[in-house]
């Protein structure tokens, strides 16, 4: 009914200590700051704190131990991974954990530069165990040893090999009882044994939208589409799978050959399968031209070899 201005800025997180609400801790992009009255005042804490060069910042506590409090930046300038920072004095003091590899970054191996940590970031700690810590952006990452090293968990994109598939764009790692919940672009996944697999509990929430359909003309079963921020999916024996990431758009089926397939993604990233959908390659990397959200392309009716792109200007190319 009435709302009172208690802290100003870009706020980005609040937590409460877990053994008393008394207790506050906020962030903004740039800042953290702590109240012991109820969030009725807070103080800004500077102590070990990075202070320049700061794009976001989230915060995570765990009734664990409630003198821990843990807090992740991102790079202002890259939008890469700053640093995993922790207070053991209950958010008085900070030190750095690690700022590397980059959590924020598209590879498993966090040897990229980068990331999307301006629009998705998160950060969890178990309630039962202080040392073990959960970072989401593009993948999910986690520490065993209180943040002194990371290692990744899932993989955003198609095929994922020895990682876990969770969705990209990642904004909210959280823990109802000893399960993780994950909150990401592509829906909700939960872990029930600290990250180890995570079930997609989408299902039934109805909420992908498609930019473009394709069916084949040679194999009736066979769809692909293209989604908002949920990228191509394709459509095969009664089974949807999840073939190229970003935003998908176009989607074509050979009309000769269902092994042959191409999907397509924001501004014109052109991909093709020859294998029907196991893997798919970009081959727009030649074109100095950016298309548009969705860009057109299509196969010509009389020689399947022959494709139309619709970018800045018309491009052809004449062998698939």
């Amino acid at each position: 009914s009435t709302w009172i201005s208690v802290l100003g800025g870009s706020l980005r997180d609040v937590e409460f200590n877990p053994s008393n609400s008394n207790t506050v801790f906020a962030c903004t992009n740039t800042s953290y700051h702590k109240s012991t009255n109820g969030g009725n005042s807070f103080s800004t804490i500077t102590n070990g704190v990075p202070q320049t060069g700061v794009g976001r910042m989230a915060i995570a506590v765990t009734p664990d131990d409630t003198n821990y409090v843990y807090l992740l930046a991102s790079d202002a300038t890259t939008s890469g991974f700053y640093g995993l920072y922790r207070s053991t004095d209950a958010g008085n003091s900070f030190s750095l954990r690690t700022n590397s590899p980059n959590v924020f970054g598209y590879n498993t191996s966090g040897n990229d530069s980068g990331g999307q940590s301006w629009y998705d970031m998160a950060l969890a700690v178990s309630p039962t165990n202080k040392f073990e810590v959960y970072t989401g952006g593009i993948n999910v990452w986690k520490s065993i040893n209180g943040g002194a090293t990371l290692f990744a968990l899932s993989r955003w994109n198609w095929p994922t090999g020895s990682y876990e598939y969770v969705h990209a764009d990642i904004h909210t790692l959280d823990f109802y009882g000893n399960d993780l919940f994950c909150g990401s672009d592509g829906g909700i996944f939960k872990s029930s044994n600290s990250g180890n697999n995570f079930v997609d509990l989408t299902a039934g929430i109805q909420n992908s939208q498609f930019y473009r359909l394709s069916t084949s003309v040679t194999n009736s079963g066979t769809i692909m589409g293209g989604t908002q921020d949920n990228g191509s999916f394709m459509l095969k024996n009664g089974t949807w799978t999840h073939v190229t990431g970003g935003d998908g758009m176009e989607c074509i089926v050979d009309y000769s050959n269902a092994n042959i397939m191409y999907s397509s993604s924001q501004y014109g990233n052109l991909y093709k399968s020859t294998n029907g959908g196991a893997s798919f390659n970009g081959i727009t990397g030649s074109i100095g031209d950016q298309g548009a959200w969705v860009s057109p392309y299509t196969l010509d009716p009389a020689n399947p070899n022959t494709i139309y792109l619709g970018y800045d200007q018309i491009w052809k190319s004449t062998n698939g």
